[in-house]
Parts: C-alpha cells; structure tokens; sequence
C-alpha cells in the first residue's frame, strides 16, 4: 500500500474522492420547438446521389432529429438555405 501512496503514476489515475466539485447547473428549460437547436454534419461518407454527408439538425425541445443530404463543400449560406426549405 506504501507503494501506491509514493507512485506518481498512481496518485493521477486515482481520482480524489474530496475533492470539491462544481455546483451543477440545470439547462433552461424551453418553451417552444425550434427555439434552440443543434446542427452537425457526419462527413466524408461514400458518395450517394452527388452526396457525401448528412447535415443533422437536433431540436433542444422536442428531441427530434432531421437528417438531411449533404455536401461536405456547403457553405454557411448552403446550410441556411437548406435548414429554410426542409424545416
């Protein structure tokens, strides 16, 4: 046991069970659909019909998830025009 308490190695791989912690902090809560979202890109997949990733719009409220076609060379512009016309 003497051992483990002198060894650097082990002293950063054992977390410190006193340590202080944060307070955690709860998400606001929304009110409406569509009112906050998250937007990603899976990219550099096998081209499929002139497409080569999937544009993936999550909304924050309803947990509901868009997949849509797309180019990895769209621009922010693209992106937009695409969000307008398919939600």
């Amino acid at each position: 046991m003497r051992y483990f308490a002198g060894c650097a190695k082990c002293q950063k791989a054992n977390a410190n069970k006193n340590s202080r912690q944060t307070k955690l902090v709860p998400m606001p809560t929304r009110e409406r659909s569509f009112e906050e979202i998250a937007i990603d890109f899976v990219r550099e997949l096998p081209e499929s019909e002139g497409f080569n990733a999937i544009l993936v719009i999550i909304d924050w409220f309803t947990k509901i998830q868009h997949y849509i076609p797309a180019k990895i060379t769209w621009t922010a512009e693209d992106v937009g025009n695409v969000y307008v016309t398919e939600i």
